[in-house]
């Protein structure tokens, strides 16, 4: 299901919200956060998970002059190029508690490192390119031709070293969960 954010309404009230890379997406995160809570009961959790993509960090693959390495570059630039939030992942902690939500402390990061061409890298990389060719083209990283989405993947197997190419393509994944807090009871 694809929709905007902003237009999701929820009819009755939730005990949990979970997302997973929305947030990063998103014009005003903290204007998106407070629309979701507002269907969230007192005392309910909320569990986000976003990425942490840093635009001018290394490129987390090896080897670096591969094609995997390049295609990494095309959608970080793509990102950028479309507003996608870098370090949103880093971001929630602060997101929640700006929400006005009581956040855990116990913050868990996850940094899935991919093989190809035996393992899910070519696949996961092809994916993310084809997600962001407009926005990677109007960058100017590179054209619709030198990407050429139906045959990247095959690309990418062919320029493989004998010993593959391993990595990711951001830094990693941040989950942080809260609780709503309890409304103060009147007297």
């Amino acid at each position: 299901m694809q929709t905007v954010i902003r237009e999701v309404e929820l009819s009755t009230a939730v005990d949990a919200i979970v997302g997973r890379l929305v947030l990063m997406y998103t014009a005003d995160p903290l204007d998106a956060l407070h629309r979701v809570l507002r269907k969230l009961r007192a005392g309910g959790v909320i569990a986000l998970q976003e990425s942490v993509i840093d635009y001018d960090g290394p490129v987390f693959i090896e080897p670096l002059n591969s094609l995997a390495a390049r295609a990494v570059e095309w959608f970080r630039a793509g990102f950028k190029h479309a507003g996608v939030h870098p370090r949103m992942g880093m971001r929630l902690f602060g997101l929640m508690r700006a929400a006005g939500l009581e956040p855990s402390p116990e913050i868990e990061m996850l940094v899935p490192i991919q093989q190809g061409p035996e393992g899910d890298l070519f696949r996961i990389l092809t994916s993310v390119v084809r997600s962001q060719i407009p926005a990677i083209v109007a960058s100017g990283a590179a054209t619709e031709a030198e990407i050429d989405i139906e045959t990247l993947e095959e690309r990418l197997i062919a320029d493989a070293p004998p010993q593959g190419v391993v990595g990711y393509f951001n830094s990693g994944h941040v989950g942080v969960w809260a609780r709503k807090r309890q409304r103060a009871r009147g007297l």
